[in-house]
């Protein structure tokens, strides 16, 4: 059995016996007696794709800092798959390149392939602690309609990365990139107020209400940056 043979499905031949009868030209195949038989037989496919998806992220990522995101690709099927795909949607995200087998290549049995895309880290990712992705590979299987992603073979895998902010932007709640008395203003206003328990830029000490502590440990940054 060739690889050809399970990406079509089946195998099919005819076997054909012939035979010459008394009085026949044996130098003339038109006039032997003959009898064929076809024969189809199915073969098992299993269309399959994996990615694993993973990232440089330290952790303790700050705004403007870059991170490379890997998406480690395999066909674990047993048919080829064609028209790779490697999608992110992740806004932001830079142009997902992969190697050795390119976005809209082939991949056999067995092949991987790994892709690649940067990314920036925002305020806003800051201030939410951590960043959501997810990739999501696709190919098409033999049979399938190129014009139809609905029947591609598919496989995603998400991702969180936690990001730690960095101290003085726990007290930017503007995100203007430094701490003023703007800032101070809209913290004090928050006094008394209950917060998601984890460093934020209401609540530098993340123990889940912004209190008078918080507003002089923002008092003490503004100060600690300025020249």
């Amino acid at each position: 059995v060739t690889q050809a043979d399970v990406n079509a499905g089946q195998i099919d031949n005819t076997g054909t016996a012939a035979g010459e009868a008394p009085g026949g030209d044996p130098n003339d195949p038109n006039d032997d007696i003959t009898d064929d038989d076809p024969l189809s037989e199915p073969v098992n496919q299993g269309p399959a794709i994996e990615i694993v998806k993973s990232s440089n992220a330290s952790g303790t990522n700050g705004v403007g800092d870059t991170i490379t995101y890997s998406y480690a690709v395999q066909n674990t099927g047993n048919v080829t798959l064609t028209d790779l795909s490697v999608t992110d949607p992740h806004s932001g995200l830079g142009a997902i390149t992969c190697a050795p087998i390119a976005q809209g290549g082939t991949l056999i049995p067995g092949a991987t392939t790994t892709c690649t895309a940067s990314y920036t880290v925002t305020q806003a990712d800051v201030n939410a602690g951590q960043i959501d992705n997810t990739g999501t590979a696709a190919g098409e299987a033999p049979g399938g309609d190129p014009n139809d992603p609905n029947d591609d073979i598919t496989d995603d895998d998400p991702l969180s990365e936690p990001v730690d902010p960095a101290p003085a932007m726990v007290c930017d709640v503007d995100g203007d990139g430094d701490i003023d008395r703007r800032d101070l203003s809209m913290i004090s206003r928050k006094r008394n107020q209950l917060v998601p328990p984890l460093p934020g830029v209401y609540d530098p000490n993340g123990d889940g209400i912004v209190t008078f502590s918080d507003v002089k440990h923002c008092i003490r940054l503004m100060g600690a940056q300025r020249p």
